[in-house]
C-alpha cells in the first residue's frame, strides 16, 4: 500500500532569504508561487500543511499505530512503529528471486506456521539448556513423528478461528515477545510449589493449597476484566450474534464431550488455544491476548508434548481399538496365572478424594 505522503515532496522554500534552509511539505499538484502576493502564498502552504498531517494521520490509524500528532512528542509514536510494524510484506514471499506465496491470507498463513514452529524448537531446547521441568523423553522426533499434523490443525483453526488472517501480520515485535514471555513465564512456574498442580476435579477438590487459591482468584480477576473489554467491544461493534455463535460451538466440540469422560485434563496447551482464538478484536490489548495465550500453547508442547485431552484413557482406547500386538503380551502372561482378564483402572474420585497410583 502507498502511503498517503507519496505524492508529497520536499521543497526549499525561497522568499528571500535562501539562508534559512528550511523545507517544508508541498503539494506537488497545487502549489501556489505567486511571488507577488505572501499572504496567498502562506494561506495555501498552511492548507497544504493540514492536508498532509492528516493524511499521515489517517494512514497511522490504519496501521493501528496512535498517530504522531495525539502526542507531545514523536518518542512514543516512534516505539510504536518498532513494536506493531511487521518484519516482513504481507502481500508475497520471495526467495532468491522466485516468489513462493502470493496473496495476502496465504503469505500471513505461512507466517504463522514458521513463527509457531520456530518458536516450538526454539522453546525446547531453551528449557532444558535451563534445566527446567520438562520430559526427559520426550523429543523433537517425536515431536514430528507423532504430533507435527495436530499440531498443524491446531494452527490451521486458529488462524481461520483467530482472523489472523484481516490482522496485519503477528511479525512484529509486540506479538513475538508477548508470546515469548508468555512462554517464559509458564516454565518458570515451576520454581513455585504451589503452582504445581493439575486443573482437574480431583486436584481442586483434594490438592490445591491455599496459595494456588489466591493466585487462581488474582488471574481470574483479570481474565474477567480482559472479559468485560471484549464483552463491551464486540457490543459496541455489533457482532454479537457471530461471536456466540463461535464460541458456543467450540465448546460443543472441543470441550463437552472430553469433560465428560473422569480421565479428562485441561492441558495448558489446550486453555491457550481454546482461549486465544477468541480474544481477535483488532484492537492492540485483545492482540497481546491472543498472543500471551499462543505462548501458552507453544509451552505446553515443547515442554510436554501434545498429550491428548483424555490421557491415559485415550492411550488405552487407541491400543486397544488397534489391537496393539504389545497388549497380547500382556494377556498371556495373565494366564500363567490363576486370575485372568485384566485389572480396571481405578480414576480418582473427587467427592472423598479417594484414587489409586494414577494421576491424570
Amino acid at each position: 500500500m502507498d502511503r498517503p505522503h507519496d505524492s508529497l515532496f520536499l521543497q526549499r522554500k525561497d522568499r528571500g532569504d535562501a539562508s534559512r534552509g528550511e523545507y517544508g511539505l508541498v503539494n506537488s499538484t497545487t502549489v501556489d508561487t505567486h511571488d507577488d502576493d505572501e499572504n496567498d502564498e502562506d494561506d495555501a502552504e498552511e492548507e497544504f500543511r493540514k492536508d498532509a498531517a492528516s493524511n499521515m494521520e489517517a494512514f497511522e490509524l490504519e496501521q493501528g499505530l496512535t498517530p504522531s500528532s495525539s502526542s507531545s512528542s514523536s518518542s512514543p509514536w516512534c516505539c510504536q512503529r518498532i513494536l506493531f510494524t511487521p518484519m516482513f510484506p504481507d502481500d508475497r514471499f520471495d526467495c532468491c528471486g522466485a516468489t513462493l506465496f502470493d496473496g495476502v491470507q496465504a503469505v500471513r498463513c505461512f507466517k504463522f506456521n514458521v513463527i509457531t514452529w520456530v518458536a516450538l524448537i526454539a522453546m525446547y531446547y531453551f528449557v532444558r539448556w535451563m534445566d527446567l521441568e520438562n520430559d526427559h523423553n520426550y523429543t523433537i522426533p517425536d515431536m514430528i513423528l507423532h504430533e507435527s499434523n495436530p499440531i498443524m490443525v491446531d494452527t490451521m483453526f486458529f488462524f481461520v478461528v483467530g482472523r489472523l488472517y484481516k490482522q496485519r501480520g503477528i511479525d512484529h515485535i509486540a506479538w513475538i515477545s508477548t508470546m515469548i514471555a508468555s512462554g517464559l513465564f509458564a516454565s518458570m512456574e515451576t520454581y513455585f510449589p504451589f503452582l504445581q498442580h493439575s486443573f482437574t476435579l480431583y486436584s481442586i477438590h483434594c490438592l490445591w493449597p491455599w496459595e494456588l487459591w489466591a493466585f487462581v482468584v488474582g488471574l481470574v480477576t483479570l481474565c474477567s476484566a480482559l472479559g468485560i473489554l471484549h464483552v463491551r467491544t464486540i457490543i459496541q461493534q455489533e457482532i454479537v450474534g457471530i461471536k456466540v455463535f463461535e464460541i458456543t460451538l467450540c465448546i460443543l466440540i472441543f470441550l463437552l464431550p472430553p469433560m465428560s469422560s473422569p480421565y479428562f485434563h485441561f492441558h495448558h496447551w489446550f486453555a491457550g488455544w481454546l482461549l486465544g482464538m477468541h480474544c481477535n478484536l483488532d484492537v492492540w490489548w485483545s492482540r497481546l491476548t491472543m498472543a500471551w495465550c499462543w505462548g501458552a500453547y507453544i509451552n505446553g508442547i515443547a515442554v510436554y508434548g501434545r498429550d491428548p485431552l483424555l490421557t491415559c484413557g485415550y492411550a488405552f482406547y487407541l491400543s486397544w481399538s488397534n489391537r496393539c500386538p504389545y497388549l497380547q503380551c500382556y494377556l498371556d502372561e495373565m494366564k500363567n496365572h490363576t486370575h485372568s482378564g485384566y485389572q480396571i483402572m481405578e480414576v480418582q474420585d473427587w467427592r472423598n478424594c479417594s484414587a489409586s497410583d494414577y494421576l491424570p
